[in-house]
């Protein structure tokens, strides 16, 4: 089932120069088993026809679900691939693990303490999954990169359930060995975590979401599948930080970090916020601001693009408490204007966002994975 409706916005100041924002939503529930609880997704070429697909996680129903792009602003129905009972899959990342030029997919299983593999054979279709256990630890988070310069790509993955990261170190033909594990900090319940250069030596980096300790940990790579103790970063006290994505928010050449607060075990703790740290480009940051979400909005992950084409960076967040996506427009300076909102409807409960050109008409459209309705949205940006 698909149905479209049109949403807009106007902006105000200086951004509404640029354009004023409207979306065409496109619902895709209909492949979606009841409780199928989908908690993320990320997109990518399945069957290399440039055209954007999205896999996503179905915690409920322990599978993943693979929606491949028509190209005329409609996907196929979900294909599903099995993670095996009792897995809950919860978070998903993609990469060509064997180095066949086809993507391929890695899934972090929190209940079986397993990271999932599937193999793709760049028509859309995939190889049964290959398993690799990571001990009793709750994987919530997993991330892919070239950590120790061998050309073959690695999987880091944050343990909840035992307060570390562990590494995998990839093999050429797609599989994995024994994680090696980095302390995240006791009770530190690492949430999410993302890859890349913050120091500008080359070499991957780390950082880490802790929310049981509330600040942000950072992994300095040496290159060689190495990393030096973790060096943190306070988001606050009792904000909970949940999820962070990367960017140059300030155009200075560094890499930056926004974090997502989203403390959803104590209650009116003043979090449901989103922090800015900015990168001094050696591995050090900074706080700059801090944007309210609103009470209780439980801001559970966050999205970087270029909405209204004026080259600045704009940020999408999926606010779970309160049913709905803000954007905060980005002046470039490492600031934001005030949020825009967008209803995704009653007990929708978005836990995962992604800016991507779904279409391929040059715009970056938004997805949302709803939780608490079983189905994905995706607002194609008509601005």
């Amino acid at each position: 089932m698909a149905s479209a409706i049109l949403v807009v916005c106007l902006t105000t100041g200086e951004l509404s120069k640029t354009c004023q924002l409207k979306f065409q939503a496109i619902i895709h529930g209909d492949s979606f088993n009841h409780n199928s609880n989908p908690c993320f997704l990320v997109t990518g070429d399945f069957n290399h026809d440039n055209l954007l697909d999205i896999v996503v996680a179905n915690s409920g129903t322990n599978n993943i679900g693979i929606f491949l792009n028509y190209g005329n602003k409609t996907f196929a129905s979900q294909m599903t691939l099995s993670t095996e009972d009792h897995s809950r899959p919860i978070a998903v990342a993609t990469g060509d693990f064997n180095n066949d030029t086809h993507l391929d997919i890695a899934v972090a299983n929190y209940d079986s303490h397993n990271i999932s593999i599937f193999l793709g054979y760049g028509n859309g279709t995939f190889a049964n999954q290959t398993t690799f256990s990571i001990g009793a630890s709750h994987p919530v988070s997993i991330a892919v990169g070239d950590l120790n310069n061998d050309h073959w790509l690695d999987i880091v993955v944050a343990n909840n359930g035992t307060n570390n990261i562990g590494i995998l170190f990839g093999f050429e033909n797609g599989s994995f060995g024994d994680p090696i594990t980095y302390f995240t900090g006791y009770d530190s319940f690492p949430h999410f975590i993302v890859i890349d250069d913050f120091n500008n030596d080359h070499n991957l980096d780390i950082v880490v979401a802790n929310y049981g300790t509330n600040n942000v940990g950072v992994f300095l790579g040496y290159g060689n599948g190495s990393f030096t103790p973790q060096i943190t970063y306070s988001t606050s006290p009792q904000s909970g930080p949940y999820s962070i994505v990367v960017n140059d928010f300030n155009k200075d050449g560094q890499l930056d970090i926004a974090v997502a607060n989203s403390d959803i075990i104590v209650a009116n703790s003043m979090a449901d916020n989103i922090i800015i740290l900015i990168g001094l480009g050696n591995g050090e940051f900074f706080t700059l601001t801090t944007y309210s979400m609103g009470h209780n909005s439980q801001p559970m992950s966050i999205a970087v693009g270029d909405f209204n084409k004026d080259y600045k960076k704009d940020i999408a967040v999926a606010n779970f408490g309160t049913n709905n996506i803000c954007i905060l427009f980005g002046y470039d300076n490492g600031t934001f204007a005030n949020q825009t909102w967008y209803p995704l409807g009653y007990d929708s409960r978005p836990t995962w966002i992604v800016f991507k050109d779904l279409n391929n008409d040059s715009w970056e459209d938004i997805a949302v994975a709803t939780y608490g309705i079983d189905n994905i949205k995706i607002l194609l940006n008509l601005c």
